[in-house]
């Protein structure tokens, strides 16, 4: 696990979905950004903020907005040498 303290991007509420799309990808290069300090080849990482479009739960409490409010990482190959290496780097960062 990385432990960084990654800038916090506020969730919006209201306005359209385009609107909402900026603050999910200033969230997700955030956390590239903190992968790649960690060690993680850039090359190997891509970002896309998703807003609204895809909600964990559709309510507007501070729960919900709270669970909406998240980055996923996945990890698409760990068959190439450096995804092995890179996978490596961040683990013994714990």
């Amino acid at each position: 696990m990385i432990r960084e303290n990654v800038p916090s991007v506020p969730a919006l509420d209201s306005g359209t979905k385009e609107h909402n799309l900026e603050p999910s990808a200033s969230r997700a290069r955030a956390v590239r950004a903190a992968l790649v300090k960690a060690g993680v080849d850039q090359s190997l990482i891509s970002t896309k903020g998703f807003g609204k479009s895809k909600l964990l739960v559709r309510d507007s409490n501070a729960k919900a907005r709270t669970a909406n409010r998240r980055v996923e990482i996945g990890i698409v190959s760990a068959t190439q040498p450096s995804i092995k290496q890179a996978t490596s780097k961040v683990a013994t960062k714990r």
